[in-house]
C-alpha cells in the first residue's frame, strides 16, 4: 500500500509539473503573439501616415488682376460681397474674358520642394513721357517751349512662399507678395502716381484651381491677388 501512495504521489507530481510546463507555454505564446500584434499595427499606422507627396515638387502662381467695378457688378457682384453675391474665382475669369473689363498686370512663379520655402523677386526701371516747358539757353528764344522729359521709374514684384501638402492631397500656402509700380494710363504734365501693394497670408488651396489670396479697390478699379499652386509630380 505504501508503494501504491508513492507511485500515486510520483504520478501527480509530474502532472503538477506538466501543467506548469504547459501554462508556461501558453503565457509565453500569448507574449509572443501580443508583441507580434503591436508590432504589425504599429507598422500599419506608420504606412497610414506617411505622407505620399513628402518630396513632391509645388508650383505656386500669384496673379496681380485688375477689373472694373462696373464689371464686376454686372457679372453678379454686390456692393458689399454679401453672399449670395459675394465676388469668386468664376466671376472674375467671367470679366477676364473682355480685356477691356479685367486683365492681369502682373505675374510671379516659384518652385519649391514640399514644407520648404521659396522666393523670386523682378525689377525693372521704367521710363513715363510727360510734357513739360523747356526754356531755351538760346537768347533768341526767351519763352519757354514745349517739351517732352522722360521720367525714370523701378518696376518690382517680390514674391515668397512656403507650400505643405498634406496626405489628403491639401495644399496650405505661406505667402508674401510685393507689388511697386505706376499708374501711367493718362500722360499729363505730372509725374505719375507710384502705386506700392503688399499682401501677407495664409490660403489653403485645391490643387490646380486658383483662389482669391486678397483684393484692394482704388477707385473705379479693384485689384485682386490669385494664388494658385499644383503637385508638379503627383
Amino acid at each position: 500500500m505504501i508503494n501504491d501512495y508513492f507511485r500515486k504521489g510520483k504520478m501527480m507530481g509530474k502532472i503538477s509539473r506538466n501543467i506548469v510546463f504547459l501554462a508556461a507555454v501558453v503565457l509565453c505564446t500569448t507574449l509572443l503573439v501580443g508583441v507580434c500584434d503591436a508590432e504589425t499595427a504599429k507598422t500599419a499606422t506608420e504606412k497610414e501616415v506617411k505622407n505620399p507627396y513628402e518630396n513632391s515638387r509645388i508650383l505656386i502662381e500669384a496673379f496681380v488682376v485688375e477689373v472694373k467695378l462696373d464689371a464686376l457688378y454686372k457679372a453678379g457682384v454686390g456692393p458689399v460681397g454679401q453672399r449670395p453675391n459675394s465676388v469668386s474665382m468664376e466671376k472674375i475669369l467671367q470679366c477676364l474674358r473682355d480685356e477691356n473689363k479685367a486683365k492681369v498686370t502682373a505675374g510671379a512663379k516659384v518652385a519649391v520642394k514640399n514644407s520648404q520655402d521659396g522666393g523670386m523677386r523682378s525689377s525693372e526701371n521704367r521710363y513715363i513721357e510727360r510734357e513739360a516747358m523747356r526754356r531755351e539757353k538760346d537768347v533768341n528764344q526767351p519763352v519757354p517751349i514745349p517739351a517732352k522729359i522722360f521720367d525714370s521709374y523701378e518696376i518690382s514684384t517680390q514674391f515668397s512662399a512656403l507650400a505643405y501638402v498634406g496626405p489628403e492631397k491639401d495644399i496650405t500656402v505661406e505667402f508674401t507678395f510685393d507689388q511697386s509700380t505706376v499708374d501711367a494710363a493718362s500722360k499729363s504734365d505730372r509725374p505719375p502716381m507710384r502705386i506700392n501693394r503688399q499682401w501677407k497670408s495664409e490660403v489653403c488651396l485645391e490643387a490646380g484651381k486658383p483662389g482669391i489670396a486678397g483684393a484692394t479697390q482704388d477707385g473705379q478699379t479693384v485689384v485682386f491677388l490669385i494664388i494658385a499652386a499644383d503637385i508638379e509630380n503627383k
